[in-house]
């Protein structure tokens, strides 16, 4: 994935964001024919222009959708864990940048505006189906989740992530 300054609409800050079981924000979100709540694992974690702290979870292809680890579960634990007690993440965010901005991996104009962050669904085409199926079967799944829920493509053979 791009992630210089200026070079994409969103700079990463962190990968494959594990939610710990100590945290104050664990997940409580019990799976179907599960015992324990889940401990969630987030794609991307990245700031956007404007400064607005994201979530992001990328799938590619549409098999990705559905299913363990699919768009609902992923909302569901988002929901039962950073959406409900987001500021704990937030100060660890900041923490995350500003380290990584002390060793100069990321550029010092690169701000956390936002109060709270924001969950986004991305997608990354493969090539198994034409492109507009996959859109098309992307942000009707999109919306049987959550209608609000703002989704990102990443064009075929790039790693932008852009509006």
């Amino acid at each position: 994935i791009e992630n210089q300054y200026n070079k994409s609409d969103y700079t990463i800050i962190d990968l494959e964001y594990e939610v710990s079981i100590l945290c104050d924000f664990a997940c409580s979100y019990i799976p179907n024919k599960k015992d324990k709540p889940k401990k969630p694992r987030f794609d991307i974690i990245a700031i956007n222009k404007q400064g607005k702290l994201c979530v992001i979870e990328l799938k590619k292809g549409l098999g990705a959708l559905g299913n363990t680890s699919g768009l609902q579960e992923h909302w569901d634990c988002y929901q039962q864990s950073i959406g409900r007690n987001h500021q704990p993440f937030m100060r660890e965010m900041a923490k995350v940048l500003k380290q990584k901005q002390d060793f100069n991996l990321i550029d010092k104009q690169v701000v956390i505006n936002s109060p709270e962050p924001e969950f986004i669904f991305a997608y990354s085409y493969d090539n198994k189906t034409s492109q507009k199926h996959q859109y098309n079967t992307f942000q009707m799944e999109c919306l049987k989740v959550d209608p609000n829920i703002p989704i990102l493509t990443l064009a075929i053979g790039s790693s932008k992530l852009l509006d």
